[in-house]
């Protein structure tokens, strides 16, 4: 470096080189959480694109709907619903996408085995500027002993 490392070009190496260590921890970062997540019996987690289709769950939101992961790719948590709630739901969930603002909501799900349980559910949009690139939730059974029953 004849200038001593201050051109353009070489300011722009140091950058991608910088930039190539953020993606990488970025990366242990986040498999480091799913992993973590997946541990976790109480919170079941997925993050979904921006129509609401699942790209990832944890296995503690598969083990609530009784399905297994990978089967839940593609789907959409409003599949779950119960139809008492369903009305309700996907009238706030389209409006949190129209709005681009996070979603909550506490409703009644059908699981695979055809029980009815009830969650509480926030899903929060993930965004680079607009529109929406994805959503990142949380679903947690409400009753007895939930940490959530006085929020909804």
């Amino acid at each position: 470096m004849p200038n001593g490392g201050t051109s353009l070009p070489d300011g722009v190496r140091r950058i991608e080189a910088a930039l190539g260590d953020l993606r990488a921890d970025v990366t242990m970062l986040k498999a480091t959480a799913s992993a973590r997540h997946d541990a976790d019996p109480l919170n079941g987690m997925f993050e979904a694109n921006a129509h609401g289709e699942n790209i990832s769950v944890n296995q503690t939101y598969a083990r609530f709907v009784g399905v297994g992961k990978d089967d839940l790719l593609g789907w959409r948590f409003l599949n779950f619903i119960h139809p008492d709630d369903l009305k309700r739901v996907r009238f706030e969930w389209d409006s949190a996408i129209e709005e681009t603002r996070p979603f909550h909501q506490r409703y009644k799900m059908i699981t695979a085995s055809g029980e009815t349980i009830t969650v509480d559910a926030t899903a929060t949009p993930i965004t680079d500027g607009q529109p929406v690139k994805r959503w990142v939730g949380i679903v947690l059974k409400t009753g007895a002993g939930s940490v959530l029953d006085d929020r909804f």
